[in-house]
């Protein structure tokens, strides 16, 4: 009985060395001792090209009297030329692993690429070193860094280590229970004008949990975000929705609930308000939607925008309104060029529009945090601006109230008269400029004073005064210092005293124009002692949004 089976010899499918090897084994297995029965056995199986091949190369010798070693050793002459050590070795070091390649894929190369290197007793560092260099993996590289007495042995173990590690760990976070996972929308690139036929459907769909496991999401339960094996910075975030600690709000399951209220009472920073005095306007951020201009409005295609609130204070900025004739109605619009959309309030729609019918619409408006702007529909308008006429603009319906928004998509076709949008009139500005001036003589020689006020500086409790000796100056800078401080008393700046507990030495700066500026060196006497106003965080956010408006 014979243990298994040798093919013919195949070039393409393995070399001869491997094929040989094989050769041998069977020979073994079937424990066939004889030379000259191996001999046999090994022309007979090679096949008949092979065979045709080694009566050519053992000529002018007869095949039959050649030993199976020296039939071996020809057909390796032919088909295994020796590479050349250097060409190797250039192999071997630009080895770096692909990113879809296995670990021991990549060992296993590493190894096939030393064999006629002929590195000697390097061997074992060189591939340690190749490895480590060579591993396309920062996390490894690091691992195997961090060793004093690295091996190639122990950095293979590390490196098979690290990974099952890592995969075990993916493993874990997606056996959990399962859970639906709302993908809001997908976005790939930007699209220009030309291209918006090709252009992907971002659509809005939800993983249903009862499908398979394949389909689990491995999303982070907090924010939404894939950042598996490490912590999730908002843990201790508050949800604009439930008002409850540990999550965002567009990852909100209180949101999917009927019937479900959020428990805050106070707009969010999302929630558009009608009022005028101080309201707050919104603006849809998206690349384009160009293609709602090219497609009918009966087919509309399924999109996903953002659409952001931003608190806008009337008093400090004033928002720019675009009169336009809508179907013949005059109709305000607030000015954004950051908005892809032009929206226009339900309650204007009612009282302006309602002649005007409305289709269904398949963009999803969202907002900052997630949720959706509830849209009414969509319908095709006529629009005139001063002298241009433009028809069939799409405008999107939302129930949300605020101020109707002129955006890019209209503002593509319509051309605003950007000039006297942002005119300025010069001759009204110099009058309150020379008003301001006359107002306040600021613009003079002498020193500004302020008056009806007393600054205290609060010391420390155990603070004592601290009286340093005067500095000598520089000779040729003693008239000049003489005369600034004689003018300084003479402008009632300084006065001269006979007696004091604390004394701070000056500094003379000598300024371009070869005049001195005097400056005192409080930092070595009165700013010692000097005790320092501890702000919480809501005073110093209190503060700095103060001082941003300034």
């Amino acid at each position: 009985m014979n243990f298994g089976q040798i093919e013919q010899f195949d070039v393409s499918k393995e070399s001869f060395s491997e094929y040989f090897e094989r050769v041998e084994l069977y020979f073994v297995a079937n424990q066939i001792e004889d030379e000259n029965r191996q001999t046999a056995i090994f022309l007979t199986i090679i096949g008949p090209s092979n065979f045709r091949l080694l009566r050519n190369l053992a000529t002018p010798r007869n095949i039959k009297e050649l030993k199976l070693d020296e039939l071996c050793q020809l057909m390796k002459n032919h088909f295994e030329s020796k590479p050349l050590k250097y060409v190797q070795r250039t192999r071997f070091e630009n080895r770096i692993r692909a990113p879809t390649e296995s670990i021991n894929q990549y060992i296993a190369s590493l190894r096939q690429l030393s064999e006629y290197c002929e590195f000697g007793t390097t061997l074992d560092e060189r591939l340690c070193e190749r490895l480590v260099r060579g591993i396309n993996d920062e996390k490894i590289q690091r691992r195997l860094l961090s060793e004093t007495d690295l091996t190639f042995q122990k950095a293979v173990t590390i490196a098979q280590a690290v990974t099952t590690s890592e995969t075990g760990a993916k493993d874990l976070l997606t056996t959990g229970p399962h859970q639906d996972h709302k993908i809001h929308h997908l976005r790939q690139h930007r699209y220009n004008n030309n291209d918006h036929a090709n252009k992907p459907k971002h659509k809005t769909f939800t993983n249903p949990s009862s499908t398979s496991q394949s389909h689990t999401s491995s999303k982070c339960q907090r924010c939404g975000s894939d950042h598996r094996g490490t912590p999730c910075k908002w843990i201790n975030a508050k949800c604009f929705h439930c008002n409850k600690v540990g999550h965002l709000s567009k990852v909100c399951k209180s949101k999917n609930r009927p019937n479900h209220q959020p428990q805050h009472h106070k707009p969010s920073s999302h929630t558009a308000k009608s009022d005028t005095k101080n309201h707050r306007s919104y603006y849809v951020s998206e690349d384009q939607i160009h293609h709602q201009h090219h497609h009918n409005v009966d087919h509309p295609e399924p999109n996903a925008y953002d659409l952001f609130n931003m608190e806008q204070d009337l008093k400090t900025r004033t928002p720019v309104w675009i009169p336009l004739q809508i179907e013949g109605k005059e109709v305000s619009f607030q000015l954004d060029t950051g908005a892809s959309a032009t929206i226009l309030p339900k309650t204007t729609y009612d009282n302006l529009l309602l002649h005007t019918p409305l289709k269904p619409s398949t963009v999803v408006l969202k907002t900052y945090t997630g949720d959706t702007v509830q849209i009414c529909g969509q319908c095709r308008v006529n629009v005139q601006y001063q002298q241009q006429q433009t028809t069939n603009l799409p405008l999107l319906i939302v129930e949300t109230a605020g101020p109707p928004l002129l955006g890019r998509n209209w503002l593509e076709t319509i051309k605003l008269n950007w000039n006297n949008i942002f005119h300025t009139n010069a001759k009204t500005h110099a009058q309150e400029l020379q008003s301001i001036v006359s107002k306040y003589n600021v613009f003079n020689d002498n020193a500004g004073l302020l008056n009806n006020h007393t600054q205290h500086i609060f010391l420390k409790e155990n603070a004592t005064p601290i009286f340093k000796k005067a500095r000598h100056p520089l000779f040729a800078l003693r008239d000049k210092i003489e005369r600034e401080l004689q003018r300084l008393e003479n402008n009632n700046i300084i006065e001269k005293i006979n007696y004091s507990d604390w004394a701070t030495p000056i500094v003379p700066i000598l300024k371009s124009d070869s005049t001195l500026r005097i400056c005192g060196d409080y930092k070595v006497t009165v700013n010692k002692m000097v005790a320092k106003e501890e702000t919480s965080n809501s005073e110093d956010r209190r503060v700095g949004q103060q001082a941003c408006t300034w």
